[in-house]
């Protein structure tokens, strides 16, 4: 149910407004009480956030590192033919293409693969009525 405050005389109560009656007093005397009061409501859903994205941005960094790794792998293992194609008149900047492009279709599969996750995620909740 929704809860509203209304500021009345000295003292501040809260009103239901589906029933139309007092909900129960607040304990707060004025409006600088409240700010606070709303303010402690909201600190826990701002660390939350918080959290959330210092770990998102360290997942980030983290896959990066992973996307880099398997690239440096893949020149590794393939010195051999970077080096008959530079021999056969390949340049640097083709090579470069060459390799780059290989990190992007790595990168492209697994946000398409997440995309998807997440997708058939919120289907399933919806469908089950899960929030």
């Amino acid at each position: 149910m929704a809860e509203f405050v209304v500021l009345e005389s000295p003292r501040s109560r809260v009103i239901d407004f589906a029933s139309h009656r007092p909900a129960r007093a607040t304990g707060y005397d004025s409006r600088h009480d409240l700010r606070f009061a709303r303010d402690d409501r909201v600190a826990s859903r701002k660390v939350n956030a918080l959290l959330v994205t210092l770990f998102g941005g360290l997942a980030l960094v983290i896959v990066g590192l992973g996307i880099a790794g398997v690239v440096a792998l893949s020149v590794s293992l393939r010195t051999g033919e970077i080096g008959i194609r530079m021999s056969l008149g390949a340049d640097g900047s083709r090579v470069q293409r060459m390799v780059l492009g290989e990190g992007w279709v790595w990168l492209a599969g697994g946000l398409l693969l997440g995309i998807a996750c997440r997708v058939r995620e919120t289907v399933y909740r919806r469908l089950l009525g899960h929030r």
